[in-house]
């Protein structure tokens, strides 16, 4: 098949850009599902009509820089966007996308903690040299010296931990995508989602360029998290032609998976520690 439609599905795959309409044909440029209104005067999406491939990370003409800019502006308009997405097509571009803009979000947000951890060291030691002479006795130079060495190691764990997700975002992503999208998946088919897996995961990876807020300074993380959840909304609903509210239901759903087995793991070690910090 051409088209990422599942052959379990009943009736005909919806429209790319009409969700509640029925394909009758597909575009001959790039395979996208189109209903009769969008395949007059002929059968080609609006982006092949002016040509390219509607996804510029898929056209194979770019380079990755510009393919990566143009996607990037692409998803400004996320109705639009996910309106032109050929749901089939392969997951190693979407997977690709989602872990070059995850890592680049992860790089910008890890230069800024170590500018921060430049600067904190420097912050250290003009306090040691205020309150040094302060600490007149051993038992209060003793704790001044004990609170400085745990803001350096504060420190030192932030610059680790910054580390660590640039080395682990390109795997952990993309393998995050497949799991996360497999259960997606799932659920959509549960509320009456017409859409395939490869179909879920091309929505939920190009939603991933959000990612790149991350490397904006205090907000960042927050900024992207929010767009992220945006852009997955509106692809999740185009994918699959379902309604808004369900749309939400597919995007949110891992948030509250998330914090029971956050609030189970935390039960768990504070009943661990209990018996140890009351002996």
């Amino acid at each position: 098949m051409n088209a990422a439609h599942d052959p379990a599905a009943s009736g005909p795959p919806p429209c790319a850009a009409h969700p509640r309409a029925p394909a009758t044909t597909t575009c001959r440029g790039c395979a996208l599902f189109l209903c009769e209104a969008c395949a007059e005067p002929e059968p080609r999406c609006l982006r092949c009509r002016s040509g390219g491939h509607p996804v510029p990370w898929e056209d194979a003409t770019l380079g990755t820089p510009v393919a990566l800019g143009r996607t990037l502006k692409a998803l400004s308009g996320a109705g639009r966007f996910f309106d032109q997405v050929p749901w089939s097509g392969g997951l190693r571009a979407p997977l690709t996308f989602a872990a070059l803009t995850a890592t680049l979000g992860a790089l910008g947000a890890g230069l800024f903690t170590a500018l921060g951890a430049l600067a904190g060291g420097g912050l250290l030691q003009q306090l040691e040299a205020s309150l040094g002479p302060l600490a007149t006795t051993p038992d209060a130079r003793q704790a001044l010296d004990l609170l400085l060495q745990v803001m350096r190691n504060l420190q030192a764990m932030q610059l680790r931990f910054a580390v660590l997700q640039v080395a682990w975002t390109p795997l952990l992503v993309p393998l995050q995508l497949m799991i996360v999208g497999a259960l997606t998946h799932g659920l959509a088919r549960l509320l009456g989602g017409r859409g395939s897996f490869e179909a879920t995961v091309r929505a939920m990876g190009y939603a991933q360029g959000g990612q790149v807020l991350h490397a904006i300074p205090m907000a960042g993380g927050t900024l992207a998290a929010l767009l992220v959840l945006v852009l997955t909304g509106v692809g999740l609903r185009r994918a699959h032609g379902v309604s808004p509210s369900r749309a939400a239901v597919l995007t949110l759903w891992p948030i509250p998976v998330a914090l029971l087995f956050g609030c189970l793991f935390l039960g768990l070690l504070v009943s661990q520690l209990a018996p140890i910090l009351a002996r």
